[in-house]
């Protein structure tokens, strides 16, 4: 039997400043669960909120997108060494410290760079998801969010046009699932790489965990016993504004924080609850047949040169 995390001994930090791994994408591919319930383990350091878009310094400041959305985006981006230093308690206990910004897969070509000059030994840890399903997912997101008028069919028609930086990547629905060109760079620059696919976290989440857990060197302690929350659901609210009210500061909210934190004052507990009852206001949309089919040929060659590249049956998997 697998000790619980609270039994596993805590180590000495280590003495140094760079991360030990990261969690390079897919972006919609569970990466937020994934980096959530890591971030339960007493050895494992992940900033919360995740996403801090640090090794993306290069590209970053120069990013266009909607207003309200580039608002949020910056509100959340850690561009700075020391406040990304910041984010990692001194005495925590931790001796693996994570940045899980799951866009530094898509924009490799900047990430890795900044990524090898803080630690050349970083091991990277890749999720995958059918390119047609995560477009689709990420096309939904920002709908949900208010970021996104168009149709579906309209952006898949376009992408070759519309998906170009200065745009921000969280638009590039299309574009960002070509993934074997993205991960053999990080093959090419990295020495420890680990391939999942979005299926193994959503299905079996503690497996994936404690697969993690043993590829950074730390107990795989995970036991199940409860779900995992499941983080950043795509689809279409079902109350538009009940779903604006949880996402945007305002005054309620804000007033009633106080209470709310003292009556449950444990964080990981509070976000699980706003996770459920957002979750619960989400509808689950379905991709028109047409755009699946067109989606599905479009990435048929690159699913199958990134399968063999990391040894997996990618189209058995994805049922197609």
């Amino acid at each position: 039997m697998r000790p619980s995390l609270n039994s596993i001994p805590r180590q000495g930090r280590k003495a140094r400043t760079m991360v030990d791994f990261v969690i390079a994408g897919t972006f919609k591919g569970a990466s937020s669960t994934l980096a959530f319930e890591l971030a339960r383990h007493v050895e494992i350091s992940i900033p919360n909120p995740k996403d801090p878009y640090f090794y993306l310094g290069s590209l970053d400041p120069g990013l266009t997108g909607p207003p309200d959305f580039m608002q949020g985006h910056r509100a959340g981006t850690v561009l700075d060494r020391r406040s990304f230093e910041a984010l990692f308690p001194d005495d925590d206990g931790a001796t693996q410290k994570g940045d899980a910004t799951p866009l530094y897969l898509y924009c490799h070509e900047h990430a890795i760079p900044a990524i090898q000059a803080d630690n050349p030994d970083t091991k990277i840890v890749i999720i995958l998801r059918n390119p047609a399903d995560r477009a689709f997912s990420n096309f939904n997101h920002n709908v949900k969010d208010g970021f996104e008028k168009r149709d579906f069919s309209v952006c898949v028609e376009n992408w070759e046009q519309t998906e170009r930086y200065p745009l921000h990547p969280f638009f590039h629905y299309v574009r960002a699932g070509f993934y074997d060109a993205q991960v053999a760079a990080y093959q090419a620059a990295f020495k420890h790489i680990k391939v999942i696919t979005y299926e193994q976290v959503v299905n079996d989440i503690h497996l994936a965990l404690n697969e993690i857990a043993d590829f950074l060197g730390v107990e795989p302690g995970f036991e199940r016993g409860r779900d995992a929350i499941r983080l950043n659901k795509s689809g279409s609210p079902r109350f538009p504004a009940l779903h604006q009210f949880i996402l945007h500061e305002n005054p309620i909210k804000s007033a009633l924080r106080p209470l709310y934190r003292s009556l449950l004052r444990n964080p990981q507990a509070r976000k699980r609850l706003a996770e459920r009852v957002k979750n619960l206001n989400i509808e689950s949309q379905e991709m028109l047949a047409v755009d699946r089919a067109e989606l599905n040929a479009l990435y048929a060659n690159d699913i199958a040169s990134v399968s063999e590249r990391v040894g997996l049956d990618l189209a058995t998997r994805w049922d197609l």
